[in-house]
């Protein structure tokens, strides 16, 4: 639900099927959504705790799709989404968001912390990701030009698992990913770039990105039990570790290399010269913006293919720094040079519960449109 929140900003959560006397369902705000699901947390955790704590029989673990029914691992991610969430709204709420975090660090069954706690939907039970129908029924998906820059220009080992080579003429055997909000007159223009690798299961959250936020945490002078410097390193070589790499402690030593200039070999006038700056090792001397940037860069690396978030954390900082879009088709709501902010109420819901969506837009900062960012953004003001 934090998900859906973070897509659209009301959502119907603590009303949910309470209908009122003229038939509509109540949304709450986003800052009242974030709060329930805090204390919705402080119950489960309690609830679970107990479980773990008198080694209850795992009642559910033949469907647990996650666990296999393991109490203890799931406070763990209880209290690892409440460290997510707690930095999510750390620019809008610093004294919740520190608080939260440092409960969720307090707790005795602590977060994720090995590549084993890892949060992932395992699809040995017939289950596919959806990426890989996309990616090979479809055939309708490509490498972001973003991330040709970045991982091309860190000399990134995690490319080649994350992406297939192109077979393009004259880019055979290259990486290449197509740059957003271009036009283009038919996928075939670009079916010869960097295709997806297929996915095992569906990744909701690691203990790379959970280090990262304890990274981010500690920068901001939150008790996370360690430093800033130790918990971003960590996370990268965890992220390395999950996907096979090696050579993380070269990489992590690399205080020169930054991403590349795009090319597209197909449409040159889609080219673009790098926007993101950030190098890779961790310098004590550099200011706090620097530091967050090479924070949350290395963390968009390491959450992929978790688009979700990464659109999040992207709204939330501005970081990594992405290539701005050449055509804009949203009349107007989205301003030129920026990006989508959210996604507007579906039109289904205008139909079945009108003065609950008028209700709702009380609550945006702005009209339902893509361009009216969320509560916890406010990067831009």
């Amino acid at each position: 639900m934090h998900r859906l929140s973070d897509i659209y900003g009301p959502i119907i959560y603590t009303h949910y099927g309470q209908l009122n006397e003229d038939g509509s369902i109540s949304y709450d705000c986003q800052d009242e959504v974030y709060d329930a699901f805090f204390k919705d947390l402080d119950t489960a955790v309690t609830v679970l705790s107990e479980f773990a704590n008198n080694g209850s029989v795992q009642r559910f673990k033949n469907f647990d799709l996650v666990y296999g029914g393991d109490y203890a691992k799931w406070v763990k991610f209880a209290n690892s989404l409440r460290l997510r969430l707690a930095i999510r709204i750390s620019n809008v709420d610093p004294e919740r968001a520190k608080a939260e975090a440092e409960k969720a660090i307090a707790n005795p069954f602590g977060v994720l912390e090995d590549n084993s706690d890892n949060f992932y939907v395992k699809s040995d039970a017939g289950l596919s990701h959806p990426l890989n129908t996309i990616n090979n029924a479809w055939n309708d998906i490509r490498m972001n030009a973003n991330m040709e820059s970045i991982l091309k220009g860190y000399n990134d080992p995690r490319m080649e698992k994350y992406f297939q080579p192109a077979t393009g003429e004259g880019y055979a055997g290259d990486y290449k990913g197509i740059r957003e909000g271009i036009e283009i007159q038919s996928k075939d223009e670009y079916v010869n770039f960097s295709k997806l690798t297929n996915f095992g299961y569906v990744q909701l959250m690691t203990c790379a990105e959970v280090y990262f936020l304890r990274a981010e945490g500690a920068l901001r002078g939150w008790n996370m039990g360690g430093t800033a410097k130790d918990f971003y390193e960590t996370g990268v070589k965890k992220s390395f570790e999950q996907h096979g790499c090696a050579g993380a402690d070269a990489y992590l030593a690399d205080a020169t290399s930054k991403p590349i200039d795009y090319v597209d070999p197909v449409h040159p006038d889609n080219s673009t010269p790098a926007v993101e700056t950030a190098t890779i090792k961790w310098e004590e001397s550099d200011d706090f913006d620097t530091k967050l940037d090479k924070i949350i860069t290395q963390k968009w690396i390491a959450m992929y293919p978790d688009g979700q978030e990464a659109w999040s954390e992207f709204r939330r900082t501005g970081y990594p720094k992405q290539f701005t879009l050449k055509v804009n088709y949203s009349n107007g709501t989205i301003p030129d040079g920026t990006f989508i902010k959210r996604i507007n109420f579906v039109e289904p819901e205008y139909q079945t519960n009108p003065k609950g969506v008028e209700e709702a837009k009380k609550c945006l900062k702005g009209p339902d449109t893509g361009g009216t960012p969320l509560w916890w953004d406010v990067n831009d003001d």
